[in-house]
């Protein structure tokens, strides 16, 4: 137990002064809008939380806490007519829980453009999605602290260019034992920089200063290579009301991310009869704001339990995000 503390020391404080380092630009920011209704309502205020499926995209640690084999699927709604798609299952496994998941940022169809054609007149298309995919394992590793790792392949691609990468997340989380306060951390998207290449890179360059020679020479455009979204996230949880069937829960967490400015975002969620939700947040992240969703939860049969949740995400320049998603446990 000492060892595995000393170890998380080291990554609470090393990991942010290496992101600190490397402020700036990242690309791969689809893996930023993380996934589950329940979290994003609450601002993305989950590291601590974190007790269910959605876990995977937040905190891994907080898998370790699933008793049943769990599905879920979240779809949104973005700007510019883009999904995002984010797809889990878990089950208790290896004296622990494992998990699956998946990501998908879909561009749709676009309209080919050239100089020639700036209006797309031939009618041709092409894409640009993102994809992220993941295996995790968390376990409780005493009966107040849980740990979890997940380790993700990422493709990105734009008509006929592509990088491939991968990175990991690590996370952990810790029950003080004064009520039901909880703290957590998560490093997410810790990874190499990633590079593109492809067809669409290639071309054939003659030699000018040498006008006898007939043949071109294969060459290629070199993609400069970008860095991952690093997130360093650190968190607290406690229930402020527990009085028969209704609960209130607050969240706070404070985040700093590789090439924004430090921030925190907060959320609070209300339960009744542990059924029925409504959940408001903030995200002080920029360009970002308010934060709110609605659940419900019901046993569709013995053994069987189905959640729909719902949230909504507003943007200061671009359009709301609004997802939807479904988690049956069995």
């Amino acid at each position: 137990m000492k060892r595995i503390l000393v170890m998380a020391l080291v990554l609470l404080v090393g990991l942010p002064l290496a992101a600190e380092a490397r402020l700036g630009g990242s690309g791969a920011q689809f893996l930023a809008f993380g996934g589950g209704c329940r979290s994003v309502a609450m601002g993305g205020a989950y590291v601590a939380l974190a007790d269910g499926i959605d876990a995977v995209y937040y905190n891994p640690a907080g898998l370790a806490m699933l008793a049943a084999p769990t599905f879920a699927f979240n779809h949104g709604e973005l700007f510019a007519d883009i999904n995002l798609e984010n797809v889990a299952f878990a089950t208790p496994a290896m004296g622990g829980v494992i998990g699956l998941s998946g990501v998908a940022f879909l561009s749709g169809d676009m309209l080919r453009t050239t100089y020639e054609d700036q209006e797309g007149r031939s009618g041709e298309t092409f894409a640009a999605n993102d994809f992220a995919f993941g295996l995790s394992y968390a376990r409780m590793m005493t009966d107040k602290f849980t740990a979890g790792m997940t380790f993700k392949f990422l493709n990105q691609n734009i008509d006929q260019v592509s990088a491939n990468g991968w990175a990991f997340d690590l996370g952990g989380t810790y029950s003080v034992g004064v009520g039901d306060l909880k703290l957590g951390f998560a490093i997410r998207n810790f990874g190499p920089d990633m590079t593109y290449s492809g067809e669409n890179l290639e071309f054939n360059s003659g030699l000018i200063d040498h006008p006898e020679v007939d043949e071109d020479i294969p060459a290629t455009y070199n993609s400069e290579a970008y860095p991952l979204p690093l997130m360093f996230q650190l968190g607290i949880t406690y229930d402020l009301i527990t009085s028969g069937a209704n609960r209130l829960t607050a969240v706070l967490d404070g985040l700093h991310p590789n090439d924004q400015s430090e921030t925190f975002v907060a959320g609070l969620e209300y339960g009744f009869n542990d059924s029925y939700f409504a959940r408001v947040g903030y995200n002080g992240r920029e360009n970002m704001g308010v934060t709110a969703g609605l659940g419900a939860r019901a046993a569709l049969t013995p053994g069987i339990m189905a959640s729909v949740d719902y949230s909504y995400e507003s943007h200061e320049y671009l359009d709301a995000i609004q997802r939807f998603s479904l988690s049956v446990s069995y």
